[in-house]
């Protein structure tokens, strides 16, 4: 992505945040900061979390690292969460991420965690089934990282983490967030045009109206 799409694409996520605290910053007024409120943002556009259900999920604030997380029980994965709000070329702390991919997941090991006590309980329920995976995301609004950012996920991810279930850190700059973004919305649409091969002009418009 050149500059310019990627002033484009922070443009809309800065819109699309204002809309999430217009409809719920009644409900939680740490949304009037941007940095907070970009949480709801990963969490509505790239986990396609219910927007009333946001809250449940978000451990910003004393979180030892992590500001949110996603569980999906079918697919036997948990997703721990960390969002850094930047300018685009604002560049990202080494250090941020290294302790990300240390201090979460020790706390959780060690039973810990009382941030969220749904949280460590999940934790403690899937850490011995091999059969699940538990991702380490780290997403950043930022274009600018050094090589050692690369270099500190792609040692985790070489490191047995001594659990039984499966551990996969990754690292999203703006370019990444975009690629991901748009993997949803193309999902999403050709939902759409599959579901509406049966539908009728009106079921149609009131189905995309939802979707959208």
């Amino acid at each position: 992505m050149n500059n310019h799409e990627l002033i484009t694409f922070k443009t809309q996520i800065e819109e699309d945040m204002n809309l999430l605290v217009q409809n719920w910053l009644s409900i939680d007024p740490c949304l009037d900061r941007p940095e907070y409120a970009f949480n709801y943002w990963v969490l509505d556009k790239l986990y396609s979390i219910d927007e009333a259900l946001i809250l449940d999920y978000i451990t910003e604030y004393s979180d030892k690292g992590i500001d949110c997380y996603v569980h999906y029980d079918d697919e036997k994965e948990l997703y721990i969460i960390q969002n850094k709000y930047y300018a685009i070329d604002e560049h990202v702390k080494s250090n941020d991420v290294a302790y990300f991919l240390q201090n979460p997941l020790s706390t959780l090991k060690n039973n810990r965690y009382t941030r969220s006590s749904e949280l460590q309980n999940l934790f403690n329920d899937i850490f011995n089934d091999p059969e699940y995976k538990i991702f380490m995301h780290f997403y950043t609004t930022s274009s600018k990282y050094n090589e050692d950012i690369i270099n500190l996920i792609k040692e985790f991810n070489n490191i047995n983490q001594n659990l039984p279930c499966i551990i996969i850190a990754e690292f999203f700059s703006i370019e990444k967030i975009y690629e991901k973004y748009m993997v949803r919305v193309m999902s999403k649409k050709s939902n759409l045009n599959l579901i509406c091969k049966q539908k009728t002009k009106e079921q149609w418009l009131l189905l995309y109206l939802n979707i959208i």
